[in-house]
């Protein structure tokens, strides 16, 4: 396989929690990154990754605990 070196810059979308929950119909792109700016509730960002099917308030939060010990210990 051959391969290419592009020269590109790469943009997530970012924008606060509120401006995210008026993108009702808002799916984003396989792998799109989304990021949820600090804001008054949280004071980190927080990060979405499209699949291409699901819209952007129903997709998961990117977490780094497991989903199978966030269920034992409901943080």
């Amino acid at each position: 396989m051959n391969e290419k070196k592009i020269n590109a810059r790469f943009t997530p979308k970012g924008d606060t929690e509120a401006n995210w929950k008026k993108a009702v119909g808002f799916v984003p792109l396989d792998k799109e990154i989304i990021i949820y700016k600090p804001d008054e509730n949280y004071s980190y960002s927080r990060i979405k990754v499209g699949d291409g099917v699901t819209g952007v308030n129903d997709l998961p939060f990117i977490t780094s605990q497991p989903d199978y010990l966030q269920e034992v210990y409901d943080y």
